[in-house]
């Protein structure tokens, strides 16, 4: 396991070219996530209300592209046409994704797309 810290990384893509396991990859992400949760979180829950980013520390902002890249990956992996519930907005959608899937299952799902497993 090598601590993976997203100020360090130009690309996401470094991290599947480290010869480690998905598994141990999935490790990193979850510990180079943890200085930068809050303000994730915070800043989906804003664009989920207001449609607007706020600003964004450096390590934040990586650890946000990982998430869409992963939902947007996710989403266009599935075998049907995906659309949201009826009264859900698309928004809303993606706050689930990148708040609550890519935790428990977001993560995983990334470092095998990335690690090529």
């Amino acid at each position: 396991m090598s601590l993976w810290i997203p100020s360090q990384v130009e690309s996401w893509h470094e991290l599947g070219n480290t010869g480690q396991s998905s598994e141990a990859v999935e490790q990193d992400l979850a510990l180079g996530d943890i200085p930068f949760l809050e303000e994730v979180a915070q800043a989906v829950e804003t664009w989920t209300r207001t449609d607007a980013w706020p600003e964004l520390s450096t390590g934040a902002r990586y650890c946000l592209r990982l998430r869409l890249n992963a939902a947007a990956d996710f989403v266009h992996l599935l075998p049907v046409e995906f659309s949201p519930p009826s009264g859900m907005m698309e928004r809303e959608v993606i706050r689930i994704l990148l708040l609550e899937w890519w935790p428990f299952k977001g993560r995983g799902f990334f470092a095998r797309e990335i690690c090529g497993s």
